[in-house]
This record gives structure tokens, sequence and C-alpha cells, in this order.
């Protein structure tokens, strides 16, 4: 089986999971300050990780702390989005063959279902300079589903609720990757575009899409990005 075709039955399951749980949630007592604050925590959760696949491992944005990285690490399991390295190789080719062909997720390339199914075009080799240096990122793509795995069993193990938590967090963490995918290249015009404050709520600064384009390497994309400017610096950076 293709590796695009088990993303696909993954987003099936996972989405799934979330709307069928979140129903059973409500139903059984759960009220909306509950799910605002389990929102809040997977919004977390999953910027955290964001940061660790995109602005850490693959565009060398920062360099972390020990417990930093660890962090970045396990939030990027919790997630379910991908593992570490097939992230970045996929996103450098991303960068490097931006909406041309060779763009593994580029939206003109492979138009909206294909992106919002998980089914990218194939990557091209690539030299992943910070992944390559970085042993516990390896590690972490080597065993990464068998890791998911672990972290689902050990959830049912503590509250069977925590795995539908699981499940809204891919699914949250999913959308957000179609929208700035997407819409930050302007749908099939192929265009990077820097999207407007309603999305940057949620994205921290990941919304300047067009800005990260024109400098991947600069970590504060623009004048709202909070990632940037205060959640890596915070909690995630050596200080200087």
């Amino acid at each position: 089986m293709k590796y695009t075709t088990k993303t696909t039955i993954k987003l099936a399951i996972l989405f799934s999971t979330a709307i069928v749980g979140l129903g059973y949630w409500f139903t059984h007592g759960a009220t909306l300050l509950e799910f605002l604050l389990y929102f809040v925590l997977l919004s977390f959760v999953s910027r955290i990780a964001n940061a660790g696949y995109h602005r850490w491992l693959t565009h060398n944005q920062f360099e972390p702390t020990w417990l930093g990285r660890k962090i970045m690490l396990y939030f990027m399991v919790l997630t379910g989005e991908a593992p570490p390295g097939h992230y970045v190789i996929a996103h450098l080719n991303h960068h490097k063959y931006t909406d041309e062909e060779g763009d593994p997720h580029g939206p003109k390339q492979i138009g909206f279902w294909n992106l919002a199914l998980g089914r990218y075009g194939e990557t091209k080799p690539a030299f992943m300079r910070t992944y390559a240096r970085h042993k516990d990122a390896q590690w972490v793509t080597e065993h990464y589903w068998r890791l998911y795995l672990a972290n689902w069993i050990l959830f049912a193990l503590i509250d069977p609720y925590l795995n539908i938590w699981l499940a809204c967090l891919f699914s949250w963490s999913w959308l957000q990757m179609i929208n700035l995918n997407w819409r930050g290249h302007g749908g099939l015009q192929g265009t990077p575009t820097n999207l407007g404050r309603i999305s940057n709520l949620f994205m921290g600064g990941e919304n300047y899409h067009k800005n990260h384009h024109d400098n991947p390497g600069e970590l504060v994309m623009g004048k709202w990005d909070t990632t940037g400017k205060y959640l890596v610096p915070w909690l995630l950076q050596k200080k200087v």
C-alpha cells in the first residue's frame, strides 16, 4: 500500500474519531468551558509541534534548549501529522520548487483534494542540514508510528476521553495545514500569499506565508508573529 493511501486512511479514521467523539463527549455532560480549555491546550501543542517541524528542523531559525527540543519532538508525535524527517524533506522541496514541477504539496500542482487528503507528489532527494545533525529527531522519525500508537494506548489507560483529544489535535493541525498551503498559495494560482489577521489568531505568525517564502531563515515572519517573537524565545530557544 502506498504511503499516501495510508495517510488518507489515517485521515478518515482520525477525523471520524474526532467528530463522533466530540458528539459523544457533549452528550455525556461536557460543557462549553471544558471544550474551550481543551481547544486552547491542543492549539498550544499544535503550535509548538509546528515550531519544531518548520522553524527548527526545516529552516534552522533558532537553536533550542535540550528540554525545548524534547518537548517539540514529543509534541510532533502527539499530533500524528508526520515523522519529522518526512516533513522536512517535503517542505524543503516545497521551497526549492515552489509552485513548480517538483513541489510535493503545491496546490497548483496537486489540486485541493490531493492536498486535503495527504496525497502529495513524490519528493526529490534534498540535503536536510539541520535534521541531519540531530540524532534524536532521526530516532523519532524511525520509530514515529510506534511511538504514536504507544501514546494512544497510554492515553486510553489514563482516560479514554484523551484519545478523542488526540484525534481532535490531529484534525485541527491538519486543517491548519490545508488552510496555509491552499490559501497561502492562492489556491490554483500558485502564488505565495500572506493570510489575514483572523488566520493569525490560530497560526501565530505562520500566516505570513509570502514573507516566509521571501526569507525562510527569519524567525520573526511579520509584525504579529507571536510564535517567533514570544513563544520560541520564552519557551524553546537557547538564551544568547
